[in-house]
């Protein structure tokens, strides 16, 4: 386990008392120095089911299961690592992200609210006619407008269909609009969830629009399933599309640093931000650090050198200095 995660996980135990966690949930009778009950994991009449207070640990010695505070959450609750570890470091005044504490040492827990974690919002689904109009999209990228915008940016036409962006010459969804790029948020299993539009003609108004107010979607997710190689992962999407032509196969755009999914990302040992070196990319950058910790990752970042003195990788790209080390 990473030493940081590890110390987090050390803090949240020492602050739990696992007699008063699972006794809050069985009946549990004191027999000598340990609780008693039955187990919870299997079916039994007898009580095989010990906790240990001066260890701090739980055995059944009917089915073998055994563990911490943590293990228990994770087993009866039916959540994972992370999830039972906020939860846990919720109850006992430790904030996972931070490793702090504000509560003394074997603090008693009522309860898990395990509602009180942040959980993904569930994906709002896009109507029939939203995706029939975006596959209309699509086949229009050939359309010389989309193809011009794309040669001035330093984009691979070939690379923006495989991608699967589309282009709308001047309606949004049969309403009046701008000529716009249009860029699928996506599921890792290739659902699409939302659409973002990038006007084409230059003109600053509604620069930017999303087709939907759901923002759980991610440009290129589904290479997110592929956790054999590092993971590149851009704010925009002409960050990704320059990316992907400068030879970086595994790259992903999550709309804004607010919509990371780290919850996508269990599995992924590198990740290799290439976002902007401004004020808020530096304030990302520290909050990212926090998260990958709590979830496992190693976080890498592209260098200014390696933009070649810009503020990101789309201008590096277009100004012909991007130097990656691939």
């Amino acid at each position: 386990m990473d030493e940081p995660l590890a110390h987090i996980k050390a803090s949240v135990l020492e602050r739990v008392n696992v007699v008063d966690l699972i006794g809050s949930r069985l009946p549990l009778k004191k027999s000598g120095s340990q609780y008693v009950g039955l187990c919870p994991f299997h079916g039994e009449k007898t009580p095989s089911f010990f906790v240990s207070e001066s260890r701090q640990r739980f055995k059944c010695f009917g089915c073998a299961t055994s563990g911490n505070a943590i293990d228990f959450i994770m087993k009866y609750e039916g959540h994972d690592f992370m999830t039972s570890l906020k939860a846990l470091g919720g109850e006992v005044g430790v904030d996972v992200a931070l490793g702090d504490s504000t509560l003394p040492k074997r603090a008693y827990v009522p309860s898990i609210r395990l509602e009180s974690v942040p959980q993904s919002r569930p994906p709002v689904p896009l109507d029939g006619q939203v995706l029939d109009w975006y596959n209309k999209c699509r086949a229009s990228l050939s359309h010389p407008d989309a193809r011009m915008y794309l040669e001035g940016r330093k984009i691979d036409y070939r690379v923006a269909e495989e991608m699967g962006v589309g282009f709308s010459r001047a309606g949004w969804v049969g309403s009046p609009d701008a000529p716009r790029l249009i860029f699928p948020q996506k599921q890792p299993n290739g659902a699409i969830v939302g659409l973002y539009g990038r006007r084409t003609d230059g003109l600053p108004t509604f620069k930017h629009r999303k087709l939907s107010s759901n923002v759980d979607g991610v440009f290129n997710a589904p290479v997110m399933l592929d956790k054999s190689a590092s993971l590149w992962v851009t704010e925009g999407v002409f960050d990704a599309l320059a990316l992907r032509c400068a030879g970086v196969s595994n790259v992903v755009a999550i709309f804004g640093l607010g919509n990371m999914r780290w919850e996508w990302l269990i599995g992924q040992k590198n990740v290799v931000l290439a976002i902007d070196h401004d004020r808020a990319g530096e304030a990302g950058v520290e909050r990212f650090r926090r998260e990958a910790m709590m979830y496992g990752v190693t976080l890498l970042r592209l260098t200014e050198e390696e933009l070649g003195g810009v503020k990101d990788v789309s201008q590096a790209w277009e100004e012909g200095l991007l130097r990656l080390a691939l």
